[in-house]
């Protein structure tokens, strides 16, 4: 119970002290011992990406067609750390293959990027798109809805994940892993979990804009630009074909 008051509260050392009558020391020996004995399922419910394998709800849907495979972000500066990094196990996507990504990451090797300077469209305005790269943010901010609902889950029964308390970085790193080891295995196992459902239903889309002020400085490499404009176009030409509205 201290553990899950700490991740699922953002309770601090002090107020568990308060809620359980336990020492300082004694509450932080449980959260840790929790979170060791969690990790060590972190291999049976935690997998590195399958590049080979796109999800029915992306694969089946004619809009996305033949856009995205599945894909989240990172701060850009702690991304780019991680790609300079030969040590760090990032899992590259192989050619054909990428991320997807926002606004504020560049539109480079293995990572796919709306296009700049135009509208980042909310759902409804598919009626109201007139030009190629207009469709491809609209379809690209459809799924990156997927991706922000994704960790809207996570925040939502961790609290802990929107704003950890000053813990030593080896904590928050265990604390993060142990929070997406049990985020899974509900997923595995309990498909009708209340907050699942809520995000399943509600597709709570934020506004934002392709000229975001934090984007990066790097420019594009050439190979994601073509193949960028490919999946543009070819969408525009599919689009053009089929009444919508």
């Amino acid at each position: 119970m201290i553990f899950l008051t700490t991740i699922g509260k953002n309770a601090s050392n002090s107020d568990c002290m308060e809620d359980y009558q336990h020492s300082g020391e004694i509450v932080s020996r449980y959260v840790h011992a929790v979170c060791d004995a969690i990790l060590e399922l972190t291999s049976d419910f935690i997998k590195p990406p399958d590049f080979t394998y796109v999800p029915l709800e992306i694969s089946t849907n004619p809009n996305y067609y033949p856009l995205f495979k599945e894909g989240f972000a990172h701060d850009a500066k702690v991304l780019n750390s991680v790609l300079e990094d030969p040590d760090s196990g990032f899992p590259h996507p192989p050619p054909g293959k990428y991320y997807l990504v926002d606004a504020g990451y560049a539109n480079r090797g293995g990572f796919l990027a709306p296009h700049r300077r135009v509208p980042y469209h909310v759902p409804d305005a598919r009626c109201n798109l007139f030009e190629p790269m207009e469709l491809f943010n609209y379809r690209h901010a459809s799924l990156w809805n997927v991706v922000e609902r994704t960790f809207g889950v996570l925040k939502k029964r961790f609290r802990i994940l929107d704003g950890m308390n000053n813990y030593p970085l080896e904590k928050q790193f265990k604390i993060v892993m142990t929070c997406c080891v049990i985020h899974n295995f509900i997923r595995r196992f309990d498909m009708n979990d209340p907050i699942f459902q809520k995000f399943n239903a509600d597709g709570v889309y934020e506004e934002g804009n392709g000229t975001g002020s934090n984007q990066p400085t790097l420019r594009n490499t050439d190979d994601m630009g073509i193949v960028r404009d490919s999946i543009t176009y070819a969408m525009w030409a599919e689009h053009e074909s089929i009444s919508y509205c």
